[in-house]
């Protein structure tokens, strides 16, 4: 990625590394593109000896020299072959960091857990601000960009989501309680997605007997949606539904929970 990077900054205009290292700071491409910013300079060397890059001239900082660089041909066939493989790849990988660490949580005590899954969940907040100004920013250039940006915040949500969940699996452990059986105390509702060109996010948590007074039903209800309700009311704890909303990107999640209520 960071070779696909400096070759599509080339591109424009022949320019030294500070410069490349400062349009990937300046645009935050590390932010949701996988580049280090020691890695840009070792590419650049690299993409030098292999002739996909050739300095074109010399610029004199104080006592440093500077090369400036320009992308050759074979250089740009580099571009767009790395550019055809990145868009045959998933959008989002499966493998993580996360993954991994999950399966050897329990080496870690419930209050070590507990503290470290809601700093993920602050530093998702974190992350899904900057999407937002991004989505702002983005979307008025291009639709796919638009696409990108509303795709990765509805995953940011479900990120969200999943946390929120493990928080309260955490929780009952703390509490010596189990995670089966037992009529729930409350749902949590989370409906995302896009409505007529809008994006929407709406959080609730709703009584299992009470559904039918809250704002989620004022805006959504229908006779399919109450069976959902009524079926998440008998459900087992921490199981839950999804309810697709027809001629909408609108999906809702509920999540049958049996403990005190507390919004994510």
């Amino acid at each position: 990625m960071t070779r696909l990077v400096i070759l599509a900054i080339l591109q424009s205009r022949p320019m030294h590394g500070y410069e490349i290292q400062q349009i990937i700071q300046e645009q935050q491409i590390e932010r949701w593109a996988n580049i280090l910013s020691g890695s840009i300079y070792f590419a650049i060397n690299q993409m030098e000896k292999e002739g996909l890059i050739i300095p074109v001239a010399e610029e004199r900082t104080g006592n440093r020299l500077r090369k400036k660089y320009a992308i050759t041909g074979r250089g740009r066939e580099s571009m767009l072959k790395l550019l055809r493989e990145a868009l045959v790849s998933p959008p989002h990988s499966l493998k993580s960091d996360f993954s991994l660490a999950l399966g050897l949580a329990m080496l870690l005590s419930p209050e070590e857990r507990d503290k470290l899954l809601r700093e993920n969940i602050g530093n998702l907040d974190e992350i899904r601000k900057f999407w937002q100004i991004g989505q702002k920013n983005k979307s008025a250039i291009h639709p796919a960009m638009a696409a990108l940006f509303q795709n990765d915040l509805e995953l940011i949500e479900r990120d969200r989501h999943f946390l929120e969940v493990l928080v309260t699996i955490n929780n009952q452990q703390m509490g010596g309680g189990s995670t089966a059986g037992g009529c729930v105390t409350h749902l949590w509702v989370r409906t995302t997605g896009v409505l007529n060109g809008n994006p929407v996010s709406l959080k609730e948590t709703i009584l299992p007997g009470e559904y039918q007074n809250s704002l989620w039903w004022k805006m959504f209800q229908s006779p399919e949606a109450g069976k959902v309700f009524e079926e998440a009311a008998r459900a087992r704890n921490l199981e839950s539904f999804t309810i697709h909303h027809p001629g909408s990107g609108l999906v809702t999640e509920i999540l049958a929970v049996k403990n005190n209520p507390e919004e994510g």
